[in-house]
């Protein structure tokens, strides 16, 4: 962090995140029983609110202003203007990105990219930061992709290929940057790799939601086919979709996990797609528990 424009040395863990889950909520009054679930999770000290004021009364130091951290009613609330935050900072100029006209995006997201800094909470293992992580990944995706998108409306088919080659590899189904790296590649003179990344995605989607990619996708890779795709547009229709947009599939592909919680309850959830799973409890449970041993669900566990 940052404090009068002078780089301020956190000193350890626990203080870096009770500084994260104060920014995240920023002008809010943060409950103290939240912020230890944050910090410790199931894992609490033996006096958490003592614990917690201690971190914040050392965390106080590295402003210049000790009321940045003032103490409320069962509670502590950061009190920063909302731009001198990274998180913020990002997320407004992506937002601004979307609403912008084609190729603007390029410069909206070339100066939110540096606030950037890895994964989000990298260390945090729990649920307490899921949410949280979930909205940041999904945002720094998005971001990639409308600056992808914009360098192809810009003819700056070599950066496209730059970043979009290790995006689609981490992520093979979204189709908007896909799109992109198709066109791109065919205009750089790689037409067998442009229909490689064609199949590669049609594979996953296949597999993954049961479905077929687009009908822009597909009349792209038929143009490539016949080496008509206009080089002066070939930034495709299939790329103005929405961020990680794809076809409503009719019927999806799930696959099925298995999971025991902290107080032993196991429990069983459909995943399909790419990315960070996202769990929603239903509102009934079955006796899966009783029969978790039984011969009849042994063929789940392969």
């Amino acid at each position: 962090m940052r404090s009068d424009g002078r780089r301020q040395p956190v000193s350890s863990r626990r203080q870096a995140q009770l500084i994260a889950v104060l920014a995240i909520h920023r002008g809010e009054i943060v409950p103290v029983e939240r912020i230890a679930d944050w910090l410790w999770g199931d894992s609490l000290p033996g006096d958490p609110t003592a614990s917690v004021q201690t971190l914040v009364s050392r965390s106080r130091r590295l402003f210049d202003d000790v009321g940045t951290i003032s103490a409320e009613s069962g509670g502590y609330r950061l009190n920063l203007p909302e731009m001198s935050i990274d998180v913020a900072c990002f997320a407004t100029a992506i937002i601004a990105a979307r609403r912008a006209p084609p190729a603007e995006p390029e410069r909206q997201t070339s100066e939110a990219m540096p606030q950037w800094h890895g994964s989000p909470f990298p260390e945090r293992d729990q649920p307490s930061s899921v949410p949280e992580r979930v909205r940041l990944e999904t945002l720094h995706l998005e971001a990639l992709e409308l600056r992808i998108a914009a360098l192809g409306e810009l003819e700056r088919h070599e950066e496209v290929v730059e970043i979009a080659e290790p995006f689609v590899l981490a992520h093979p189904t979204r189709e908007r940057p896909v799109a992109a790296l198709m066109s791109a590649l065919y205009v750089t003179g790689r037409q067998s790799d442009a229909l490689e990344r064609y199949g590669r995605l049609r594979q996953g989607l296949v597999e993954e939601l049961g479905v077929d990619p687009s009908p822009e996708l597909q009349e792209l890779e038929l143009q490539i086919l016949r080496q008509s795709v206009d080089s002066s547009t070939a930034t495709h229709d299939a790329t103005r979709r929405g961020p990680g947009e794809r076809p409503v599939p009719s019927k999806l592909a799930q696959r099925i996990h298995f999971c025991t919680t902290v107080d032993g309850v196991r429990l069983a959830y459909a995943t399909s797609g790419d990315g960070p799973p996202i769990v929603r409890a239903a509102n009934w449970m079955t006796h899966l528990d009783h029969d978790w041993d039984s011969s009849v669900w042994q063929h789940w566990l392969e």
